[in-house]
């Protein structure tokens, strides 16, 4: 009985007074396609910073969002889906971890994406010296 009273008082609660906020961003592509471009190194064979083949959205949006914030510490959720070995599309069940960013780790977007490449099937921050 105490637990239904509860649960039936926290849901009328936040039905009356909602506690989230909710918060939407627009992202221009023209600042996005810029920030990619100061990735690229500009040699003839399309190198970009930090030896990896290319930066997603993603990779520009977290390293611009988390240098914003300033935060000591910051995790990124990981799809490990086609990614690792044995763990296909196809697979049932969660394959995803978080990984853990300190502000060098976070520094750039090709720092991001260098760290989910998994290279040698193993994901590490990739900061220099290790963070």
């Amino acid at each position: 009985p105490g637990f239904l009273a509860r649960f039936l008082f926290g849901q009328l609660r936040g039905a009356l007074f909602p506690s989230t906020v909710h918060l939407g961003f627009h992202v221009d592509e023209e600042w996005v396609a810029a920030r990619k471009a100061e990735e690229t190194r500009g040699d003839s064979f399309g190198t970009i910073a930090d030896g990896v083949p290319f930066v997603s959205t993603n990779d520009v949006l977290v390293s611009a969002f988390l240098s914003a914030l300033k935060c000591r510490c910051a995790m990124m959720a990981i799809n490990f889906r086609g990614k690792v070995t044995g763990c296909g599309e196809a697979d049932a069940g969660n394959y995803e971890d978080l990984m853990t960013y300190m502000p060098p780790d976070y520094a750039t977007p090709s720092l991001i994406r260098r760290s989910v490449t998994g290279r040698g099937g193993v994901y590490t921050r990739a900061a220099e010296p290790r963070t």
